[in-house]
Protein backbone atom coordinates (compact mmCIF):
# COMPACT_ATOMS: atom_id res chain seq x y z
CA UNK A 1 0.00 0.00 0.00
CA UNK A 2 2.40 2.32 0.81
CA UNK A 3 4.62 1.70 -2.52
CA UNK A 4 1.53 3.05 -4.39
CA UNK A 5 1.15 5.90 -2.10
CA UNK A 6 4.80 6.91 -3.13
CA UNK A 7 4.28 6.42 -6.67
CA UNK A 8 0.90 8.19 -7.24
CA UNK A 9 2.67 11.02 -5.40
CA UNK A 10 5.45 10.55 -7.83
CA UNK A 11 3.33 10.46 -10.85
CA UNK A 12 1.50 13.36 -9.71
CA UNK A 13 3.98 15.53 -9.24
CA UNK A 14 5.96 14.27 -12.87
CA UNK A 15 4.31 16.88 -14.59
CA UNK A 16 5.46 19.56 -12.15
CA UNK A 17 9.37 18.72 -12.22
CA UNK A 18 8.41 18.81 -16.53
CA UNK A 19 7.33 22.42 -16.39
CA UNK A 20 9.89 23.65 -14.49
CA UNK A 21 12.52 21.99 -16.81
CA UNK A 22 10.39 23.39 -19.80
CA UNK A 23 10.23 26.92 -18.12
CA UNK A 24 13.98 27.05 -17.36
CA UNK A 25 15.06 25.88 -21.19
CA UNK A 26 12.53 28.47 -22.37
CA UNK A 27 14.22 31.20 -20.18
CA UNK A 28 17.55 30.19 -21.46
CA UNK A 29 16.16 30.16 -25.02
CA UNK A 30 14.91 33.80 -24.33
CA UNK A 31 18.00 34.97 -23.06
CA UNK A 32 20.15 33.23 -25.98
CA UNK A 33 18.17 34.78 -28.16
CA UNK A 34 18.36 38.23 -25.97
CA UNK A 35 22.18 38.20 -26.90
CA UNK A 36 21.77 37.20 -30.41
CA UNK A 37 19.46 40.56 -30.90
CA UNK A 38 22.03 42.73 -29.29
CA UNK A 39 24.79 41.58 -30.98
CA UNK A 40 22.79 41.76 -34.47
CA UNK A 41 22.49 45.48 -33.25
CA UNK A 42 25.87 46.41 -32.72
CA UNK A 43 27.08 44.96 -35.63
CA UNK A 44 24.30 46.91 -37.33
CA UNK A 45 25.63 50.13 -35.78
CA UNK A 46 29.00 49.45 -36.84
CA UNK A 47 27.89 49.14 -40.40
CA UNK A 48 25.99 52.45 -40.29
CA UNK A 49 29.27 54.11 -38.82
CA UNK A 50 31.28 52.89 -41.69
CA UNK A 51 28.72 53.78 -44.30
CA UNK A 52 28.58 57.16 -43.21
CA UNK A 53 32.39 57.76 -42.85
CA UNK A 54 32.25 56.61 -46.30
CA UNK A 55 29.82 58.99 -47.24
CA UNK A 56 31.60 61.45 -45.64
CA UNK A 57 34.68 60.89 -47.46
CA UNK A 58 33.09 60.34 -50.70
CA UNK A 59 31.03 64.21 -50.39
CA UNK A 60 33.95 66.12 -49.15
CA UNK A 61 32.36 67.07 -45.66
CA UNK A 62 34.87 66.57 -43.06
CA UNK A 63 32.02 67.37 -40.65
CA UNK A 64 28.95 65.42 -39.42
CA UNK A 65 26.52 64.85 -42.22
CA UNK A 66 23.67 67.45 -42.81
CA UNK A 67 21.38 67.56 -40.63
CA UNK A 68 17.95 67.07 -42.40
CA UNK A 69 16.17 70.49 -43.26
CA UNK A 70 13.19 71.17 -40.45
CA UNK A 71 9.35 70.85 -41.66
CA UNK A 72 8.34 73.66 -42.51
CA UNK A 73 5.74 75.45 -39.84
CA UNK A 74 2.04 74.95 -41.05
CA UNK A 75 0.68 78.01 -41.70
CA UNK A 76 -1.49 80.44 -39.53
CA UNK A 77 -5.40 79.80 -40.06
CA UNK A 78 -7.46 82.52 -40.31
CA UNK A 79 -9.34 82.03 -37.11
CA UNK A 80 -5.60 81.29 -35.49
CA UNK A 81 -4.75 84.97 -36.78
CA UNK A 82 -7.79 86.43 -34.64
CA UNK A 83 -10.00 85.79 -38.08
CA UNK A 84 -7.86 88.07 -40.50
CA UNK A 85 -6.91 86.47 -43.19
CA UNK A 86 -4.42 88.79 -44.88
CA UNK A 87 -4.15 88.65 -48.65
CA UNK A 88 -0.69 86.97 -49.47
CA UNK A 89 0.46 83.06 -47.82
CA UNK A 90 3.94 82.17 -48.71
CA UNK A 91 4.39 78.54 -49.71
CA UNK A 92 7.00 75.67 -48.69
CA UNK A 93 9.93 77.43 -50.43
CA UNK A 94 8.75 80.41 -48.42
CA UNK A 95 7.77 82.81 -51.17
CA UNK A 96 4.93 84.73 -51.16
CA UNK A 97 1.90 83.97 -53.12
CA UNK A 98 -1.52 85.53 -53.45
CA UNK A 99 -4.04 83.72 -51.61
CA UNK A 100 -6.69 81.87 -53.04
CA UNK A 101 -10.27 83.49 -53.28
CA UNK A 102 -11.95 80.15 -52.57
CA UNK A 103 -10.15 78.22 -50.56
CA UNK A 104 -11.51 74.18 -51.26
CA UNK A 105 -10.87 71.26 -49.28
CA UNK A 106 -7.49 69.73 -49.12
CA UNK A 107 -6.77 66.72 -50.18
CA UNK A 108 -4.83 64.03 -48.06
CA UNK A 109 -3.83 60.75 -50.06
CA UNK A 110 -5.44 57.58 -49.40
CA UNK A 111 -7.96 59.47 -47.23
CA UNK A 112 -9.60 61.62 -49.55
CA UNK A 113 -10.91 65.40 -49.09
CA UNK A 114 -10.70 66.87 -45.73
CA UNK A 115 -14.03 68.40 -45.52
CA UNK A 116 -14.37 69.25 -41.50
CA UNK A 117 -11.57 69.48 -38.74
CA UNK A 118 -11.50 70.24 -35.21
CA UNK A 119 -9.81 69.74 -32.22
CA UNK A 120 -11.78 66.79 -31.53
CA UNK A 121 -11.97 65.08 -35.29
CA UNK A 122 -11.66 65.51 -38.92
CA UNK A 123 -14.27 64.33 -41.83
CA UNK A 124 -12.76 63.01 -44.71
CA UNK A 125 -14.51 62.55 -48.44
CA UNK A 126 -13.34 60.27 -51.25
CA UNK A 127 -14.80 58.39 -53.88
CA UNK A 128 -15.22 54.72 -53.90
CA UNK A 129 -16.38 53.17 -57.25
CA UNK A 130 -17.98 49.08 -57.03
CA UNK A 131 -18.77 47.52 -60.18
CA UNK A 132 -20.58 43.83 -60.55
CA UNK A 133 -22.13 41.66 -63.31
CA UNK A 134 -24.60 39.59 -62.36
CA UNK A 135 -25.56 37.04 -65.29
CA UNK A 136 -28.84 36.44 -64.88
CA UNK A 137 -29.67 34.30 -68.32
CA UNK A 138 -28.80 31.25 -66.76
CA UNK A 139 -30.56 31.18 -63.86
CA UNK A 140 -33.37 28.29 -62.68
CA UNK A 141 -37.34 29.95 -62.77
CA UNK A 142 -37.51 27.69 -60.06
CA UNK A 143 -36.00 26.57 -56.68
Amino acid sequence: MRIHLIAGVALAGLPLLAGAQAADVDMQEMLRRQQELERQVQQQSVRIEQLEQLLRTRLGEPAALPAPAPAPAPAPTPEAAGGAASARTTDESGQERPKPDKIGPEHIPNLGFKVYESDRAQVYMRLFSYARYLNQKGLDPTY
